[in-house]
């Protein structure tokens, strides 16, 4: 379901009172209002309705990431009180097979709470289109991995700045300390074209973190603090890559989002 350009300029009324009252270091995306500093609890997984009275009984808010309708609804039956949309696209454990536009168009009309959307976000027209499409709000993974203040090692933050659109891929291939047949989207490296054996042959250590160490086809990613052979890890990344061109403070690239959502809003252009 699609939503006119003035409702997403009306949902986008804060960023743009923020972004003319307040200096660079301090601008924000937040538009859910005053309370800022509420608790809450994501969930990647299936979410149990005892455990989720629990925690809103604690005044804590239940954020829910789903990959289809069904988890959608199963989510919401549950207490969910956010839903995040994760679409095919998004890098790390992925939810699910179906592309974010397409589950967006399933899940807002069904849903009665707020959707932030995930998937490849990484800029102000992705923002913009995606509250054209329904949602609250994005979310962002792989291009806050390429900022400073991420725990990633500098060579994963490299190559995310270095890739091109093409260069993620969806496996299971990294299994070691996740559930077998689950699906993450990594950047390609010799462990997925298949030159580093069997995956499910005699384990095999390729690094370290301070005294732990990390297996080759294990989920693990490089860390700042790990040591070994970065390239065979796995390098998780979305299908924005190609438009994450260097490493970032966080502050810097949130900035960045709004000033571009901000000026595609006032221009109309966005979604011609």
């Amino acid at each position: 379901m699609l939503r006119s350009r003035s409702n997403a300029a009306r949902k986008f009324q804060i960023i743009r009172n923020q972004h003319h009252s307040r200096g660079h270091g301090t601008r924000t995306a937040c538009g859910a209002g005053e309370n800022v500093h509420r608790p809450a609890c994501s969930r990647h997984c299936a979410i149990l309705g005892l455990v989720v009275s629990r925690f809103r009984d604690a005044g804590t808010l239940i954020v829910c990431q789903v990959g289809s309708v069904e988890e959608g609804r199963a989510a919401q039956d549950a207490g969910a009180q956010i839903l995040i949309a994760q679409g095919v696209e998004a890098g790390g454990h992925v939810r699910g097979t179906t592309p974010l536009r397409t589950l967006l168009s399933e899940l807002v009309p069904l849903a009665s709470v707020p959707i932030l959307a995930a998937g490849g976000m990484v800029d102000g027209r992705d923002l913009v289109e995606m509250l054209q499409l329904g949602a609250q709000g994005i979310v962002i993974g792989t291009a806050f991995i390429a900022a400073p203040e991420s725990f990633a090692h500098h060579y994963h933050q490299q190559r995310i700045v270095d890739a091109r659109a093409d260069d993620t891929i969806l496996t299971d291939i990294f299994h070691i300390n996740w559930p077998i047949g689950a699906f993450v989207r990594v950047l390609k490296n010799s462990t997925v074209r298949g030159v580093r054996g069997d995956p499910y042959g005699p384990s095999r250590v390729i690094g370290d973190e301070q005294g732990r160490p990390i297996y080759l086809f294990s989920t693990d990613s490089p860390s700042r603090i790990m040591k070994g052979d970065f390239e065979a890890m796995a390098l998780y990344a979305g299908t924005g890559i190609d438009r994450i061109d260097r490493i970032m403070p966080a502050a810097q690239r949130v900035a960045q989002i709004v000033d571009e959502a901000v000026r595609l809003l006032q221009e109309g252009r966005c979604g011609d």
